[in-house]
Parts: C-alpha cells; sequence; structure tokens
C-alpha cells in the first residue's frame, strides 16, 4: 500500500517535460523526404492533435514540443494575433522538433491546400448548413414567381434566410 502511495505522489508531482517525454514515441515512420522518423504522440488525442496539462493550460503536444526544444513561441502577425506551428511532415501526432516549423495562419491554411486537406467552411460543407448549393440555385431562380414566405416554407427555412440569399449576404459564391 506504501508504494502505491509514493508512486502516486511521483506521477502527480511530475513534471511536464516529464509526462511529455513518457508519452513519446521515437520509433515513428520515417518519412521519404525528411530522412528522419515521426516521433509520435502516446497520450490524449483530438482531432488527430496530441494534447498536455501545463499547469492549469491544456497545450497542443506539438506545440509544447517546439517551445522545450526551441524556446517560447512568438506572437502572431496575423490577425489572429497566433503563431502556427506547422507539421512539415503532415502528421498531427509528431512532436519530433525537426519536423515543425513556425507559420502564419496563412501559411498554415495554403499548407492544408497544397496537400489537400482544405474541406472550405462555406455553403454546403458548413455544420449548419441547411440548404445546399441547388436548392440556394431553385430559390433565387423561383424568387420573381413565388414569394419570399412560400419559399421560406418550403425549404423549411426563415425568411430572413431567404432574404439573405437573395440579397447575397449568404451563399454569395454560388451564381
Amino acid at each position: 500500500m506504501t508504494a502505491n502511495i509514493i508512486s502516486n505522489y511521483h506521477q502527480r508531482f511530475k513534471s511536464p517535460e516529464q509526462r511529455f517525454w513518457e508519452k513519446v514515441n521515437k520509433d515513428g515512420i520515417t518519412m521519404p523526404e525528411m530522412n528522419t522518423k515521426c516521433w509520435d504522440w502516446q497520450g490524449s488525442t483530438s482531432h488527430g492533435y496530441g494534447y498536455i496539462g501545463v499547469g492549469k493550460k491544456i497545450l497542443r503536444a506539438h506545440r509544447y514540443s517546439w517551445t522545450i526544444h526551441h524556446g517560447e513561441i512568438p506572437k502572431g502577425h496575423d490577425y489572429h494575433g497566433v503563431t502556427c506551428v506547422l507539421h512539415r511532415c503532415d502528421n498531427r501526432q509528431c512532436v519530433n522538433p525537426d519536423h515543425l516549423i513556425l507559420g502564419t495562419n496563412k501559411d498554415n491554411v495554403n499548407d492544408k491546400m497544397d496537400k489537400g486537406r482544405f474541406i472550405p467552411n462555406k455553403g454546403e460543407f458548413h455544420g449548419m448548413a441547411k440548404l445546399t448549393r441547388i436548392q440556394v440555385r431553385v430559390i433565387r431562380a423561383r424568387h420573381p414567381l413565388v414569394t419570399r414566405k412560400e419559399l421560406a416554407a418550403t425549404f423549411n427555412v426563415s425568411i430572413g434566410a431567404i432574404d439573405s440569399i437573395m440579397t447575397r449576404k449568404t451563399w454569395k459564391h454560388v451564381l
């Protein structure tokens, strides 16, 4: 019983860096263009990214890896004010500092687009969308003949949604 108490005490009071290294597998896959192995995160993940508790904060493991190896991440100059830590290896669980680079949010989006992982967050791809682009085209085509109230009832949306479609406040990308 005493051994368990001592073990729990040591586990509880390990530094974040000690806990970080316990969850890193340095024997990941070798990226052909990098000639070094990914260090795969073995701890908690969400959306493919590793997470670690540091003090009262929950940080992404690859960002914490950057700070361990290179120091604090500088404040970004883009509109988010955040500097991104990008994966050159395209492995979200990798925490190998040789595979990580700093960039802006724009760099991050461009990287996703270049690698074919970008899913637009507008129109029918938006999580809250109730209509498809075909339905929007039908609404716009029918409008002179059918009232906005009738269109709203037909497509199970509000009159305000129909107004926004017609004035191109929403769905402006649909011709």
